[in-house]
């Protein structure tokens, strides 16, 4: 615990105790090897790349099941806009 009352958890753990590594959203997909990672399953050509659309839903969708079972809602880094 900080000073100031907050506590810090490991966000890798959370995800991948949600069953979320090596899981994808269309082309977009969590690391197999690391759960924070997110990955472009796709080709870098980008005829089948994985869309900001597909990020995005990914990592609401992690978000959210991470809060549905921690009651911790996890704040994207870094931000997007």
């Amino acid at each position: 615990m900080l000073a100031d009352g907050v506590v810090k958890l490991a966000a890798g753990w959370l995800i991948d105790a949600c069953g979320w590594r090596g899981k994808s959203v269309g082309q977009a997909g969590v690391y197999d090897k690391q759960a924070l990672v997110l990955v472009n399953r796709g080709s870098v050509d980008g005829a089948d790349a994985a869309t900001g659309g597909e990020v995005m839903t990914l990592a609401k969708a992690i978000q959210t099941s991470v809060y549905e079972r921690f009651g911790i809602w996890l704040e994207m880094e870094p931000v997007v806009v």
